[in-house]
């Protein structure tokens, strides 16, 4: 599919910069003003946050919340976007969702953090 040769050109081309899977995300945002029930695009959004997040987390080993957090803001405010243009986007709802749990996820894999998550969620 198209998604997996983007896949493959993102990873060829990956040099240890996030801008490479930023950018994707970009694109990704371009493309859902005008297609945002697309399952597979935003199955191959879940693919690039992860790789993000572990980008992030390889980079800042020991201050990562604050990029992470970013991160998760982003993600969200697209999905608030999106819904608010298509309020029964399931897509949109379950990566927020997504977002989430990867957060949740993190936290718990970095309990040493004061689970920051809670704070993210809450605050």
């Amino acid at each position: 599919t198209a998604w997996t040769s983007r896949k493959k050109i993102i990873v060829d081309s990956f040099d240890g910069n996030r801008g490479v899977l930023e950018r994707e995300i970009d694109f990704l945002n371009i493309l859902f003003t005008q297609h945002s029930k697309a399952p597979s695009a935003w199955g191959h959004r879940k693919w690039t946050c992860r790789k993000l997040v572990q980008e992030i987390l390889n980079k800042k080993p020991n201050d990562f919340w604050p990029d992470l957090i970013t991160f998760a803001k982003k993600e969200i405010n697209t999905c608030i976007k999106v819904a608010r243009s298509f309020p029964k986007n399931y897509y949109a709802w379950t990566h927020r969702l997504f977002v989430v749990q990867l957060i949740r996820d993190t936290d718990k894999t970095h309990n040493d953090q004061n689970h920051r998550c809670h704070d993210f969620i809450l605050g």
